[in-house]
């Protein structure tokens, strides 16, 4: 997918293709799988309201912030590190353009002062209260949060509406300080539904690159040459790229036995999952777990 200077101007259709949700909005004690070594595809801000916070991620950046202070986070593994006593206000969110990269994707970690910025706390606030009165979440799901109860359509937009409130604060603070969204036009239509199939259709199904491109009315051979030419990969490698972080993002949740991620990325057995995760880790998923897990 061609990407564009983070400053152009694009088509209204263009960021509508913006996949924006909220995955959860917490206050409090830093919660225990938050400690250590820990994998996240979507974007977090914390605001430290007690003590302080490190991060260092794999590709040798670091962050630091302290009472009073945000620190906005990208996407990928990291290690994070916390006073003694800490509290934050965290704040994670979806914002992923259709071939899966951030909205922001460079720039990040950075630290802004809160009280130069004081409609982020605002708003993040306001997104956790939503949150804590509209979607039930167990520790389960955690970090993989999503909301599991019915709700309305109008509570649903109210939801929205919140979660693009604080996009507005959070790109407004970052812009301020150098960090802009990495714009991507869109593809052709039948690109972007493929992607949006393979974003979203559960990993334990396996409807195959041929159903995929059977939805988006491609055949096989076109959905291939098209994805080649906008996004810059097959079909098949970002399903396996999907795949894959989700394998790490479950090993890096101890609540998660191998066998129940083995199934819910859709493998016959515990042992047709060992032999893929050791094929692209070069470490079967438990010595993965012991290693990079809590």
């Amino acid at each position: 997918m061609k990407q564009n200077n983070p400053h152009a101007l694009l088509r209204q259709t263009d960021w509508a293709s913006m996949s924006l949700s909220l995955q959860w909005a917490y206050e409090g004690d830093v919660h225990p799988e938050g400690k250590g070594l820990c994998g996240n595809a979507n974007l977090a801000a914390w605001l430290i309201l007690a003590g302080e916070a490190e991060v260092k991620l794999i590709q040798g950046k670091a962050g630091q912030c302290r009472a009073g202070e945000w620190l906005f986070l990208p996407a990928g593994v990291r290690m994070q590190t916390f006073a003694k006593h800490t509290q934050i206000l965290s704040v994670c969110w979806r914002a992923k353009w259709p071939d899966g990269r951030n909205f922001f994707d460079r720039g990040l970690p950075l630290q802004l002062k809160a009280d130069a910025e004081p409609e982020l706390e605002s708003s993040a606030r306001e997104l956790m209260t939503f949150q804590n009165e509209h979607l039930k979440l167990t520790s389960k799901t955690f970090p993989l949060s999503r909301g599991l109860s019915p709700i309305s359509a109008l509570t649903y937009l109210q939801g929205e509406s919140l979660l693009v409130h604080w996009m507005i604060h959070v790109t407004r603070a970052l812009a301020d300080a150098g960090v802009h969204p990495q714009a991507h036009e869109t593809p052709d239509e039948r690109v972007l539904l493929a992607l949006e199939l393979l974003e979203t259709l559960p990993l334990a199904n396996k409807p195959g690159i041929s159903y995929v491109a059977w939805e988006s009315g491609l055949s096989v051979s076109q959905l291939e040459r098209l994805f080649a030419q906008h996004v810059g990969h097959s079909p098949r490698t970002h399903l396996q790229r999907r795949k894959i972080s989700e394998a790490r993002a479950l090993l890096a949740n101890e609540e998660f036995t191998l066998k129940e991620i083995a199934y819910r990325l859709g493998f016959s057995s515990q042992n047709v999952f060992y032999n893929w995760f050791h094929k692209h880790h070069g470490i079967g998923p438990k010595a993965y777990r012991v290693k990079y897990g809590k």
